[in-house]
């Protein structure tokens, strides 16, 4: 019984460690935009990418959607379902009951009007979204373009999204596709690399200007956002903007 004590205790604190630098580095980002002169910089491209490389659902499936159009009800639940699933640690074959989307979709959307309902990715049973078993997932690293803020606290950015696809860095290299090469060449490897190598290199690229002509990138995202007094939930999103590349 001591023994599983202990266990229980250092699981705890191992959680606590880890939502605690998650709030120390969204501080980081919140206090870069909040500064007087806002402007692009290496730092602000740097936050993001790790910010949104942490939270790997918050931009990558976040759905159109501005003052005029509601997001689509069947990206919305899926977005919800695994943003929350995603915080707590959980599954992602876990439940998730009608105050919890609810109470997840107020904290990346504020309050918003809804039925709730079925979709295509979640059963709606006895007032709990179930998720339905498929392949949803995918991985999208993020470069900051462009910043601005206007006078009422309403943020504008843009992104370049480099879509890949889940196994695609685990290729040899001379099956590999040219952004996985191009990666790996400024590593200077042709071998696999390890998730801290390959996201270092990757960052590198992005931090420099001629970023997009090293690797072909997918997709340009605009997104509209304010800031909250919410240490791990710092944004909430107005509108959002896809164009494919």
């Amino acid at each position: 019984m001591k023994r599983l004590n202990l266990i229980f205790t250092i699981i705890t604190v191992i959680l606590i460690i880890c939502a605690c630098h998650s709030a120390s580095t969204n501080n980081e980002i919140v206090n870069l935009l909040k500064e007087p002169n806002l402007e692009l910089s290496d730092q602000l491209i740097k936050q993001f990418f790790e910010y949104y490389n942490s939270h790997r659902f918050e931009l990558s499936l976040l759905p159109p959607f501005n003052s005029s159009n509601q997001p689509d009800w069947n990206q919305l639940t899926l977005y919800t379902y695994l943003n929350f699933a995603d915080n707590k640690n959980q599954d992602y074959d876990s439940k998730i009951s009608k105050e919890e989307f609810r109470n997840t979709i107020n904290k990346y959307f504020g309050q918003m009007e809804y039925i709730d309902k079925k979709s295509e990715y979640l059963k709606y049973v006895n007032e709990t979204y179930i998720c339905n078993p498929g392949d949803t997932m995918r991985t999208v690293y993020y470069r900051l373009t462009s910043i601005t803020k206007d006078n009422y606290g309403l943020y504008t950015a843009s992104f370049d999204g480099l879509f890949l696809e889940e196994l695609e860095a685990s290729e040899l290299y001379e099956f590999a596709s040219p952004n996985i090469k191009a990666i790996r060449d400024v590593a200077g490897t042709k071998e696999y690399m390890q998730t801290e190598q390959f996201t270092d290199t990757l960052l590198n690229i992005f931090l420099k200007d001629d970023y997009n002509k090293i690797l072909d990138m997918t997709e340009k995202i605009t997104i509209q956002f304010i800031l909250t007094d919410n240490d791990i939930f710092p944004f909430v999103y107005n509108s959002c903007e896809i164009i494919s590349y």
